[in-house]
């Protein structure tokens, strides 16, 4: 496969459960595992549900999601086309990316219930799995669509300027891609079960189509295949305490359209 693409920078609560379940494609690579279900903050009667895809050595596509309970939305913060499920890596659905809210509840699941769900895929078909009812807030999937109450400044010592960063891809001999992100006024810390912020330090999540795909811990990182298609990916710059940085425009990020032929 080869790619076309352009280099752009822009700047444009709940529960939680243990894993029980893990949904398996009748012929497909992609397995699914951890599905938890809270409930929405955006939307009466219904449930935001998470799940972590692991996909094996042929790349996918998520074409839709349904349930047996009611509808099922699939939400996409950037209004994409279909997240691909890039070869050999896991993703996950998450609140600051692409995840499914299940709406037309009469009386809302209790914690602890199972709801089950079913994916589809391009290649993989079908997949159903039941996420479990939970209510453990989760600020690792909470901080960018929280984003908005905090103000970008804090994040940086007085007198300094805010960050900024550029996204490059390069398609690597094996099908795979590298990652770059050249940041400004940025240094990359690396991951702690108990972090604390310091100023112009942090991670960065990586997002194709809105679907979150990997968080990074450095100004590199390598990503398997992906699809042939269109695709708008996304990098945007956060604390290590989880806050979005930001300026006047909102989140500071970097985006980068590419065409996979």
């Amino acid at each position: 496969m080869r790619a076309v693409f352009g280099i752009g920078a822009v700047v444009l609560l709940l529960g939680s459960a243990v894993l029980i379940f893990r949904g398996f494609g009748p012929s497909g690579t992609v397995v699914l595992s951890n599905a938890r279900a809270e409930l929405s903050m955006m939307a009466l009667n219904s449930v935001d549900i998470f799940v972590t895809m692991q996909n094996g050595a042929e790349p996918d596509l998520l074409l839709g999601a349904s349930s047996a309970l009611g509808p099922v939305e699939v939400i996409n913060p950037d209004d994409a086309g279909a997240p691909p499920i890039p070869a050999f890596n896991d993703v996950s659905l998450s609140l600051d990316g692409v995840f499914l809210r299940l709406s037309g509840f009469d009386s809302l699941p209790e914690e602890g219930q199972l709801l089950p769900f079913t994916l589809v895929f391009e290649n993989s078909g079908a997949l159903s799995s039941r996420a479990v009812m939970g209510r453990a807030a989760d600020l690792h999937g909470t901080h960018q669509a929280l984003g908005d109450l905090w103000e970008g400044e804090e994040l940086v010592a007085e007198g300094h300027a805010l960050p900024s960063l550029d996204l490059a891809m390069t398609q690597l001999d094996d099908g795979g891609w590298q990652v770059i992100l050249e940041t400004r006024d940025f240094t990359f810390a690396p991951d702690s079960p108990e972090p604390e912020h310091v100023p112009s330090h942090g991670h960065a999540h990586l997002y194709i189509n809105g679907l979150k795909v990997q968080r990074m811990h450095g100004p590199e990182a390598v990503i398997g295949a992906l699809p042939q298609g269109a695709y708008l990916v996304r990098a945007a710059i956060n604390s290590n305490d989880h806050r979005p940085y930001i300026d006047a425009n909102g989140p500071i990020e970097a985006v980068l359209r590419l065409r996979v032929e």
